[in-house]
């Protein structure tokens, strides 16, 4: 389930129309900005951090309480409630880069988003790393094949 999906059927501010009552967003320069009704929710494409969906949506805890007693309906419900929660959190968090609060761990690169749990660098940063890593593998993969190799003769 992807973050628009999961708004569309937790988040209070959303509309049948997939506008936005109240949207909170967070600006380039990382400060919460409310905005008046959008004319669609912020989490459609291009995905954009929304400070309500992250502060009131996703803290939603559908794990089953051990004093409650459940029937097998009730426990499904809620085991599939958590898996779609789970999903779209990922997909939320890999889309904005908005990790500050599960991990409180800053990109040492940028400086400015968030790191995942588990990761050393915001995904920005790592897909830069990771060009950079390749080309440079590449220019010394080329630069040896460039070379004469020492049997050779000389002429």
């Amino acid at each position: 389930m992807n973050p628009v999906q999961f708004a569309r059927k937790w988040c209070a501010q959303f509309n049948s129309d997939g506008s936005c009552i109240q949207a909170q967003l967070v600006s380039a320069d990382g400060k919460k900005i409310i905005l008046k009704p959008l004319d669609r929710c912020a989490l459609n494409t291009p995905i954009q951090r929304c400070i309500y969906f992250e502060e009131s949506v996703l803290p939603q805890n559908f794990k089953l309480d051990s004093s409650e007693s459940y029937n097998a309906e009730q426990r499904t419900r809620l085991a599939k409630n958590q898996e779609e929660l789970e999903a779209a959190s990922h997909e939320y968090r890999m889309a904005t880069g908005a990790f500050s609060s599960a991990s409180g761990k800053k990109c040492p690169v940028c400086k400015e988003r968030g790191v995942a749990p588990g990761f050393r660098f915001c995904p920005e940063c790592a897909t830069e790393r990771a060009k950079e890593a390749t080309a440079a593998r590449q220019r010394k993969k080329r630069a040896l094949s460039a070379s004469p190799s020492p049997s050779e003769p000389k002429t």
